[in-house]
């Protein structure tokens, strides 16, 4: 196949419409700055002192998009937590302990461990990390919000709607508030 024909079977792009910096919800990708939760892992393998218990107590699970790298986050967390060194052979010794090395997922957090361990990133760099993966969580939760705000429109009685926004305009509050205090310096209020 020539390349004029190979390049007259990809369709066009869309035609834009409207204001060029318009964005629709579908345009919207899932989250593509996993790479920096792999960083904050790398990170965190190397970190010691008080960065590493602020950011461990400021971040979650939840926090990561990936599952693999939020299972590891929390595997440092409770290695962290229970003052044991939390380098990748400790947290590697931690996870088979629990038996959490075995299958298909075990395979997956020994990889995404292994891709941690030589991501390169500094040590001093991961209370940055930990502000841009919780930046992240951030968007993603006024993301979810907008469409569960969506679902709740469409299917939830009149007299439940206010309501049921407000309940997710306080989560959104508090989660702005949680930012705004790991960027000043504090921990979670």
């Amino acid at each position: 196949m020539n390349m004029e024909r190979a390049l007259s079977a990809v369709p066009e792009p869309p035609e834009a419409s409207g204001d060029p910096e318009e964005v629709t919800v579908d345009e919207v990708a899932d989250d593509p700055g996993e790479g920096v939760e792999v960083l904050l892992l790398c990170s965190l393998l190397y970190a010691r002192g008080p960065a590493v218990r602020r950011v461990i107590d400021a971040l979650t699970a939840a926090d990561f998009h990936s599952a693999i790298h939020s299972a590891l986050f929390e595997a440092i967390s409770e290695l962290v937590q229970a003052g044991t060194p939390h380098d990748a052979d400790m947290v590697l010794n931690h996870l088979r302990r629990q038996g959490k090395v075995g299958g298909h997922k075990g395979s997956q957090l020994a990889q995404a461990l292994t891709t941690a361990t030589v991501a390169g990133a500094p040590a001093e760099a991961v209370e940055a990390y930990a502000e841009a993966v919780l930046a992240q969580a951030y968007r993603r939760g006024f993301r979810a919000a907008a469409q569960t705000l969506a679902l709740i429109a469409a299917e939830a009685p009149e007299a439940q709607l206010y309501e049921q926004m407000c309940v997710l305009g306080r989560e959104r509050r508090d989660a702005t508030e949680r930012l705004a205090a790991f960027r000043d310096g504090g921990l979670e209020p």
